[in-house]
């Protein structure tokens, strides 16, 4: 079939199916269902997975913006709960956010639940009074500067400094 065809009602693909040229408008899946979308797993021997990229249009010509991607839970009803993303959490080894020299803002509480290493600057809080609590025993390897007018600074544990301390 060659020519632009609407296809209504609905359908039931039980093998591959191929799409070229695109999807033009929404892809609604029906309600009250869990859908999966997924590349098939690898059946030749020692080859990786098909990756799986979900991506925005770009801009054209010289000056366009480029088209944003949101990814968002389903909100509840009632006294239900909101649902929640899950990025990552069966088999990922590692999972990257943002981009070097991008700013990756996240407005809501940050809970981290195992051991982390910031390799950059770290600012906390803001003015007038910038806080910063540390709770369990604390290794820096490096210079520590706790400056400015209005700067309250507890620690909840062992510091250990292997660098300066200033305190200005």
């Amino acid at each position: 079939v060659k020519a632009d065809q609407t296809i209504t009602g609905a359908k039931t693909f039980t093998a591959l199916t191929t799409l070229s040229g695109g999807i033009g408008g929404d892809l609604p899946l029906s309600a009250e269902s869990a859908h999966t979308i997924a590349v098939d797993d690898s059946t030749t021997l020692d080859a990786a997975g098909g990756a799986l990229t979900v991506k925005a249009g770009d801009g054209a010509a010289t000056n366009a913006n480029g088209g944003a991607l949101t990814l968002d839970a389903g909100a509840k009803a009632g006294s239900g709960t909101d649902g929640s993303i899950a990025i990552g959490g069966t088999a990922a080894e590692a999972v990257a956010i943002g981009r070097t020299g991008k700013t990756t803002t996240i407005p809501g509480a940050l809970a981290v639940t195992q051991a982390s290493t910031l390799t950059g600057n770290v600012g906390v809080g803001g003015e007038p009074t910038t806080k910063l609590q540390v709770f369990g025993d604390t290794v820096i390897n490096g210079n520590l500067r706790v400056a400015g007018g209005l700067v309250d600074t507890t620690i909840h544990g062992t510091l250990t400094v292997n660098g300066g301390l200033d305190f200005s």
